[in-house]
């Protein structure tokens, strides 16, 4: 009984063992190699210095390649690959894949435009590189002009300055004012003098200065008292006539302001109203909202944190170690209920042998 329980056991390991093996490894998968990854080859090339000039001139130009196989040999051509050759023999190439060579332009070759120097390689490949010439550009030379002999100048003889004549200043002469005279006038009886009431000249009103009207000075005539006579119907008196001594005054001229009234400038603003700033409670929070990142770097990130990327091989072999696992949670379970029925049978076939032997 304890042997089959024993081989039992070792019959449920290697039943879990194989199952395990085929859920987590799946076929094929431990021969398949991983996927090479293309690497940037890198290409020869050629470096002109200078690679621009003056036409018309003897150039010398400095050729450096780069990258070029090694073992070989470099040859240059001028503008074509059968062109005339610009070295006496092919240039070595160096271990590091790099040569230089110093090639000399005659100025034949040297025209307005741009040329080619080509390099081919003794394995075959091919390179051009460009070489600009510009025209030269005219100076102006001045020619020889004659220079003119001195001549004789006249110095001119001086003129005579006309002086000034004083002119005559006009004086200003002055002016008579009247003065009141005494005149003769009769009186006569029963005469009244009605005077008539003066004119009152207007008040000017003042006003600021930059704007105060011009003042009109008028002159105003002060009216001199007219005799009224009365005549006596009944009696028919002769009166004599005396004379009598009056001062009779003479018109003075008053000067009057009349004020001219103006319309007052009104101060007008010539700065436009400044607008009150706005803002769009939606535009800040465009703002404040994040940009979501991309799902290219979100996968970077991951691979970073060295977490399993989504459709991954890694993530489906994980995937598979967890099924597996709980699959050999559930072999080990069955397999200790097994095990614990098994000993629990043989435990009652012991007590009923012994039961059989005692009786």
């Amino acid at each position: 009984m304890t042997r089959a329980l024993v081989l039992f056991c070792i019959l449920g390991a290697l039943v879990f063992a194989v199952l395990l093996n085929m859920l987590m490894l799946p076929p094929g998968s431990a021969a398949q190699e991983p996927e090479p990854r293309p690497s940037p080859t890198p290409q020869p090339w050629i470096q002109l210095t200078p690679d621009q000039a003056v036409a018309g001139q003897d150039l010398r130009v400095l050729v450096t390649g780069i990258c070029w196989p090694s073992p070989g040999s470099v040859r240059l051509s001028w503008e074509r690959l059968d062109g005339p050759p610009l070295l006496s023999g092919p240039a070595q190439v160096g271990p590091d894949g790099g040569f230089t060579a110093d090639i000399l332009i005659p100025a034949a070759w040297a025209t307005p435009g741009s040329h080619f120097v080509f390099a081919a390689h003794s394995a075959g490949q091919v390179v051009a590189a460009n070489l600009s010439f510009a025209a030269p550009t005219p100076t102006d030379t001045p020619s020889p002009t004659d220079t003119p002999l001195p001549t004789d100048t006249s110095v001119p003889q001086p003129t005579a300055t006309p002086s000034r004549t004083p002119s005559l200043t006009p004086t200003a002469s002055p002016t008579l004012t009247p003065t009141p005279s005494r005149t003769m006038r009769p009186v006569t009886p029963d005469v009244t003098s009605t005077p008539r009431p003066a004119a009152t000249p207007r008040p000017a009103t003042a006003l600021p200065g930059a704007l105060a009207p011009t003042s009109t000075e008028a002159p105003t005539t002060t009216p001199t008292a007219s005799a009224t006579a009365s005549a006596t119907p009944r009696f028919l008196a002769m009166v004599s006539a005396t004379a009598a001594d009056t001062d009779t005054p003479t018109a003075t001229a008053t000067p009057t302001a009349t004020a001219t009234p103006s319309r007052t400038p009104e101060v007008t603003s010539t700065y436009p109203p400044v607008p009150r700033e706005t803002r769009d409670p939606g535009q800040q929070l465009a703002q404040v909202v994040a940009t979501p990142r991309p799902a290219a770097q979100v996968e970077a990130s991951l691979v970073e944190a060295g977490l399993p990327q989504s459709g991954s091989r890694w993530e489906s072999g994980f995937v598979l170690g967890f099924v597996a696992a709980v699959i050999l949670l559930a072999l080990l379970i069955i397999l200790v209920l097994l095990v614990l029925v098994t000993l629990l049978v043989s435990w009652r076939i012991m007590q009923m042998r012994r039961t059989g032997r005692a009786a």
